[in-house]
């Protein structure tokens, strides 16, 4: 068990610094570095006492640890998936929205010049 709580502090902190280098890189703003860190902070937690958990377990009526990280889990991804898909079809109605204003631009050009 030790082992894989080394791997995965490791896992936390590289996490942590790459977080942190994308906040010096402006790719994330400062509450998206502080969500990740929150995540990131409480995974090495989990990780280091797992036990100190146990309450979250018998509240859900949770058997294993794992269990309950992998039902977290899915629920985040489900999460991510309708965020990313919610802002793919934004992003497509303002990729078509700017296609169409240059299209009729183009279009006004060409009438112009003839």
């Amino acid at each position: 068990m030790i082992v894989l709580q080394i791997i995965g502090v490791g896992i936390a902190l590289i996490a942590l610094y790459m977080s942190y280098l994308y906040l010096k890189r402006n790719v994330f703003n400062k509450l998206e570095f502080i969500i990740w860190s929150t995540i990131w902070i409480g995974f090495m937690l989990v990780t280091i006492t797992p036990s100190s958990f146990k309450f979250l377990l018998e509240t859900f009526d949770i058997i294993r640890m794992m269990d309950f990280i992998m039902i977290v889990s899915f629920i985040i991804i489900y999460i991510l998936g309708f965020n990313n898909y919610v802002v793919g079809k934004q992003n497509q109605k303002k990729f078509d929205l700017l296609i169409r204003e240059d299209s009729l631009r183009m279009i006004k050009k060409e009438s112009i010049n003839k």
